[in-house]
């Protein structure tokens, strides 16, 4: 029996650390590893897995996580704002032309965006910003 407030989740760079990491954290809050996609390596576990973007089980995504590498991301945030749903994205190390097509991308679906995902460092981040505005004040992090 499904619970009617169970997502299909989708997580492009399904085979990866985080990908891996993703699928039992999604089961864990009660959701579906619905539909991995993967350049090389099959992931387990998720209802649907491929490497095809025209892939019907697709349409059936509530939500997408990707953590995939910059040199797939292009592709990837194009065909994922197609389907106009949520979007988490984690992936890093993004040139200026990506972050533009990220933003082109937000237009057609909301998108989280951040290099980052750990709450420590978010909350470093605050901090820092918080630091910033002390006048006459010397700091550091080790």
């Amino acid at each position: 029996m499904t619970n009617k407030n169970q997502i299909n989740v989708g997580v492009v760079g399904a085979a990866g650390k985080m990908g891996i990491e993703l699928q039992q954290v999604i089961i864990e809050a009660g959701h579906i590893p619905f539909v991995g996609i993967y350049k090389k390596t099959k992931p387990e576990g998720f209802v649907h897995s491929t490497t095809n973007w025209q892939d019907k089980s697709l349409l059936e995504v509530d939500l997408w996580i990707d953590f995939s590498l910059a040199d797939n991301f292009d592709l990837s945030i194009h065909q994922l704002a197609i389907y106009k749903k949520p979007i988490v994205c984690g992936t890093t190390g993004l040139s200026e032309s990506q972050k533009e097509l990220l933003k082109k991308a937000s237009t057609q679906a909301p998108i989280l965006w951040s290099t980052n995902m750990s709450v420590g460092i978010a909350f470093i981040n605050q901090l820092l910003t918080q630091f910033s505005t002390i006048k006459n004040f010397d700091f550091q992090i080790e």
